[in-house]
């Protein structure tokens, strides 16, 4: 089927410039049984594409596609069908659909917000029940989308509002650009065959509907859903053109079941979710807000995966088999993949560049110009000091520190208020002896720092919206956290105090790894020295992370509670060795087989240290704790192997505790897990059992017994290889996961 629709787009794509993406648009609206308007200017083709369309759905060729240009003056006979004579003669009003709109499987209305009231209303209960009024008679009409079009919106009218809420994917189409004006000048003037032996086919369409339901939403998709629903109503909050009905979450929801489906995927994955920028905004002002809004979240929920050969896209491959790589395979570069998804607004010396035509931007008393390929050079603390300065700190310029600075001769530190891009170089900054001041008051704004090694210093008091990658201080690293990714950073303290709708990856942190609070984020193979968070957690994802619990200490996994959490293959131990924890884990964080490594484990389990909590947490609310495993606690009883007593509607799962771990809890098989000799407590049982993946993510620790993460901390790179002959590292180049999905997504 996959190969079948990419060669359709294709072919419906022939002589056509700057058009794929509404073609695209337009057939997945149709497959998804939904409706579109396409928006714009006279002249750009959107009656080419319906007609196009019409001919991509094969049963729609005899009689089965009705299109027809509105005016103010159209009247309902001309939609509907004229009065039926006869009928009228019996005194019953009844028109003669059989042609017209009512009796067709697809149809096209051009200019449709020029309608009628009376042809409004009939469409209103056509385009949402599909149900057509024929005087008394509710008619079940055929219709399967509507193709509308409109050189202009709505405005100012409520009834124009519903109908244009009909309309679920919205498609702006505007004169071809500068760039393709040649390509249109040498496309080709022949149209496409009539006949499509590739056409769609009513079974087709069948069969997509029926295997749709079965598609899931995971988790991490959830989350992003969630959040682009409250972001979108929070940005929009006073702007009444922009409204979200719960009508429109429902249908979203199938149109990215059958974007998956279609891609030959069992779940939805964030590129299905970046189709929602076409469904999210109602007037063209709002496309780039909206698209920066839905890309917002995705990248949040994105991480650094390795490329390899095995996941690059084949075209042609079949939808239900795995496709052999081929060197010749035709695929979407990545650049233009990594183009779909850059923000549409420029920031910093690019924006300034692109709006002034100055290219050679200087800033007095640095080297450089600011640029990525020519950054302001930071070679003393005097530079850091005068980056505090708006003209200097706000203006999105690139920075790259080129030595060690010490600021330990600093009494007043101002932090700075950073709005760009900085390159520690892995070189050290030396904070003020008197007292733990951050670097940063606020990182905002799509910034990044990366690098950056700090003693004395927290990195930033708020990070917000940017990007931290491997950074590490001997303090905490950020105070608070929100909008944001943190990649491969270390604290000898808690990673932040606070977190927010944020990703924290392949992190680790000496003492708990969030020391308050965390709502809405998403961890990946991080590792805490004691507790990962010190407060309640909601609506977290928790994936392939893990513990070590100080002897001495109180408290298990989570410290708070947890509401509606998802907590999957995370493992928890006792610290055997407490007397020597703060050196030890602190070394063995900086190498590849860190015990901090380790201690990101890919399970999900919690243990208390004494009777007070349990292993994973006192009270749970929801959510979903899988596949995750207790590992050994000495001398002291838990009062649950994995939960404590209050468990609320919690997914309790295929989890498991060493049986010398003593529990006040008799129901050793129930919601606290299930019990396993410790003589099974082997790599073996981990694979075949709760199926960590030992090749990518854990690696067997024989001198502890135990799981240990392969990648936690500052130096950590997921996409290393660990050879086994000679305990050595093959760096292998990464890319994003929202990149590579919209590359093979054939949608985008």
């Amino acid at each position: 089927m996959k190969k079948k629709i990419k060669d359709l787009i294709d072919h419906l794509n022939h002589g056509l410039v700057e058009r794929q993406a509404a073609i695209k648009l337009v057939l997945l609206t149709v497959l998804a049984g939904e409706n579109i308007v396409l928006v714009g200017p006279p002249g750009t083709g959107k009656s080419l594409i319906a007609r196009r369309m019409a001919q991509a759905l094969g049963d729609t060729q005899n009689g089965g596609y009705f299109e027809y240009l509105l005016t103010k003056f159209s009247t309902p006979d001309e939609i509907f069908g004229p009065l039926s004579i006869s009928e009228l003669k019996a005194d019953r009003f009844r028109r003669n659909t059989t042609g017209y709109l009512p009796s067709v499987e697809l149809a096209f209305l051009d200019e449709v917000f020029k309608a009628s009231s009376s042809i409004l209303n009939a469409l209103l209960t056509i385009l949402n029940e599909r149900i057509y009024h024929n005087g008394a008679d509710a008619q079940r009409v055929s219709l399967r989308a509507l193709i509308a079009a409109s050189n202009e919106l709505p405005t100012g009218q409520e009834e124009l509002a519903a109908l244009y809420d009909r309309f679920l994917m919205r498609c702006f189409v505007d004169y071809v650009g500068a760039d393709g004006l040649s390509a249109l000048m040498a496309a080709p003037t022949a149209a496409p065959p009539s006949s499509l032996p590739m056409a769609i086919t009513r079974d087709d369409i069948q069969r997509i509907e029926q295997a749709a339901r079965s598609v899931t939403l995971p988790s991490m998709v959830q989350q992003a859903l969630k959040q682009i629903w409250q972001t979108h109503r929070e940005a929009f909050k006073e702007d009444r053109r922009e409204q979200l009905s719960d009508r429109r979450l429902m249908k979203c929801l199938h149109l990215l079941r059958v974007s998956a489906l279609t891609n030959g995927r069992e779940e939805v994955d964030l590129s299905d979710v970046l189709l929602l920028k076409d469904c999210l905004w109602n007037h063209p002002d709002n496309i780039a807000k909206v698209r920066d809004l839905v890309l917002g979240a995705l990248r949040r929920h994105s991480s650094a995966v390795p490329v390899s050969a095995a996941s690059l896209p084949v075209d042609g491959a079949p939808l239900d088999t795995p496709a052999p790589v081929s060197a010749s395979a035709t695929q979407i570069p990545a650049a233009a993949a990594s183009e779909l998804i850059k923000p549409s607004h420029q920031v910093g010396a690019e924006a300034r560049a692109a709006a002034t035509g100055e290219q050679d931007v200087e800033v007095n008393g640095f080297c450089g110009r600011g640029t990525p390929d020519d950054p302001l050079l930071v070679q003393s603390a005097e530079d850091l000091v005068h980056m505090c300065l708006p003209e200097v700190g706000m203006q999105g310029y690139h920075f790259r520190q080129t030595k060690d600075i010490d600021c330990s001769g600093i009494t007043t530190w101002l932090p700075i208020e950073f709005n760009g891009h900085f390159d520690g170089a892995k070189f050290m900054i030396q904070g003020p002896q008197n007292g733990d001041h951050p670097l940063f008051s606020k990182v905002t704004s799509s910034s990044s720092i990366e690098n950056a090694r700090l003693r004395k210093f927290l990195l930033a008091s708020q990070v917000r919206d940017s990007s931290i990658r491997h950074c590490s201080s001997d303090r905490q690293l950020i105070a608070a956290l929100k909008d944001s990714l943190v990649f491969a950073c270390h604290s000898d303290k808690s990673l932040c105090n606070s977190a927010a709708n944020s990703r924290i990856q392949y992190c680790s942190s000496v003492s708990i790894l969030i020391a308050s609070h965390a709502t809405g984020c998403d961890f990946t193979s991080c590792a805490a020295g004691d507790s990962f968070i010190g407060g309640n957690a909601k609506d977290c994802v928790t994936q392939d992370c893990s513990t070590r619990l100080v002897s001495g200490g109180r408290h298990g996994f989570f410290r708070g509670e947890l509401s509606n959490c998802s907590i999957q293959r995370c493992f928890v131990f006792r610290d055997m060795a407490p007397s020597s924890l703060s050196s030890s884990l602190s070394s063995s964080l900086s190498s590849s087989l860190s015990l901090s490594s380790s201690l990101s484990s890919s399970s999900s389990l919690s243990l208390t240290i004494k009777p007070v909590l349990s292993g994973f947490a006192r009270q749970v609310n929801g959510g979903l704790l899988k596949d995750s495993v207790v590992g050994v606690i000495t001398s002291e009883e838990l009062t649950g192997r994995v939960f404590g007593q209050a468990i609320n509607s919690a997914q309790v799962q295929n989890n498991y505790s060493i049986d010398k771990n003593r529990s006040r809890d008799s129901n050793k098989d129930g919601p606290n897990g299930q019990s396993i000799a410790e003589a099974m407590f082997t790599q073996r049982f981990f694979e075949t059992h709760v199926k960590w993946d030992f090749k990518n993510v854990w690696q067997w620790d024989k001198s502890q017994n135990q799981p240990v993460l392969r990648h936690a901390g500052v130096d950590a790179h997921p996409a290393s290889v660990q050879s086994s002959a000679h305990d050595a590292s093959q760096n292998i180049s990464t890319e994003d996961l929202l990149t590579r999905q919209v590359r093979a997504n054939i949608w985008l």
